[in-house]
């Protein structure tokens, strides 16, 4: 057989290649692999997000408030012993057109908590009514009020009250005590006051609308 010669003139034997010739290829081969395989184990980006240390914006949100209950106080004196409930307000006792008569320049205002000391507030603890009539130029107040506040309360009233007051109205006993007027009649009691600004007459005038309002 031929021989053929390789390469650099290197002669083949049997046909057979040389080995060296063989194994050069697969050595560059590895070679472009190991190189291939170096370049991939470089950095490379995550496939996730990235956290950038940037925390995460948080509710800010206000509260809501909360509403607060109301508390109705209750009241710390009892009602006088014997006393009912008087059974009307302010627009049965002082008729509008009764205080237009009075005088023009005055306004109703129902009045729950009279001052300390006051009659009207005896008369509010015997379940009474309190009325203020209020001069709408100066604010001057005149109160009226009515209360069937039980014997006891009754005799202490009629106590305090020693100047006989003559009514325009009939039926009842008034008394004049200060700058106040009482007015009774079986179990009921009806005043009227001042703290100085209205005169006893016009007192006495305020009781006889109230009379002629409650019949």
């Amino acid at each position: 057989m031929e021989r053929f010669r390789g390469i650099r003139g290197q002669p083949v034997d049997n046909g057979v290649m040389d080995r060296r010739l063989l194994a050069r290829p697969t050595i560059a081969f590895s070679a472009v692999l190991l190189t291939a395989l170096l370049a991939g184990c470089g950095t490379q980006a995550p496939a996730g997000p990235v956290d950038t240390g940037t925390p995460a914006p948080t509710s800010s949100a206000t509260p809501s408030p909360t509403a607060t209950p109301t508390v109705t106080p209750t009241p710390t004196t009892p009602p006088a012993a014997g006393a009912t409930p008087i059974g009307f307000g302010c627009d049965t006792l002082l008729s509008l057109q009764g205080v237009y008569d009075l005088n023009p320049n005055l306004s109703v205002v129902p009045d729950g908590a009279p001052p300390a000391g006051t009659l009207a507030a005896t008369l509010v603890g015997g379940l009474g009514v309190a009325c203020d009539l209020v001069h709408n130029s100066n604010g001057e107040v005149l109160r009226v009020a009515a209360a069937t506040p039980g014997t006891d309360a009754i005799a202490s009233l009629r106590a305090g009250a020693t100047t006989p007051f003559e009514l325009g109205a009939a039926g009842f006993e008034a008394f004049s005590t200060g700058n106040a007027i009482l007015a009774f009649r079986g179990d009921l009691v009806l005043t009227a006051e001042s703290d100085g600004y209205f005169g006893i007459e016009e007192l006495g005038a305020a009781i006889d609308v109230a009379i002629a309002s409650i019949g």
